[in-house]
C-alpha cells in the first residue's frame, strides 16, 4: 500500500504518498477557517480510521468504552509529546517514516525507522520489566 501510494498520489497532485498528518491539518483547517479546499481523499481516509475501526469492533463483538487510569493516561500524553519532539526533529511522524519512506527505501526514513524500533523496545524494557 505505502509503495502504491506514491504514484496515485500523484495522479490525485498530491506530492507525497501515504500520510495521516497532512489530513489531520486538513480537517483543522476545516473545522477552524472553513477552508472546503482542504476536503480531499486523504481527509476521508483519516476519518476511515477511527470509523473504521469501531465497526470491525462492533461487527467482531469486542467493542467496549474504557478509559484509561490516571498513570496510563499520564504515560499517553508523555509519550505522545515525545513522539512529536521525534517527529520535528527526523523532519516527518512514524507513518510517513515507516511506511512511505521505507517502503521507498529513503536512507533518513529506514534510519528513522530503525531508531523507532529501539526506542518502543527501549519503553517497553523499562515499562514492562518483571
Amino acid at each position: 500500500m505505502g509503495i502504491a501510494a506514491w504514484p496515485l498520489s500523484g495522479l490525485a497532485e498530491r506530492p507525497f504518498g501515504l500520510s495521516v498528518t497532512e489530513p489531520a491539518y486538513n480537517l483543522m483547517r476545516l473545522v477552524t477557517l472553513g477552508h472546503r479546499d482542504a476536503l480531499g481523499w486523504g481527509l476521508f481516509m483519516w476519518l476511515g480510521i477511527p470509523l473504521g475501526s469501531y465497526w470491525a469492533a462492533r461487527r467482531a463483538g469486542e467493542f467496549k468504552w474504557r478509559a484509561p487510569g490516571p498513570t496510563r493516561l499520564l504515560q499517553a500524553l508523555g509519550g505522545g509529546v515525545v513522539m512529536g519532539i521525534g517527529a520535528a526533529i527526523a523532519g516527518g511522524c512514524t507513518v510517513g517514516h515507516s511506511l512511505t519512506g521505507a517502503s521507498v527505501l529513503a536512507m533518513t526514513s529506514l534510519v528513522a525507522t530503525a531508531s523507532i524500533v529501539l526506542g518502543v523496545w527501549s519503553a517497553a524494557f523499562v515499562l514492562f520489566r518483571t
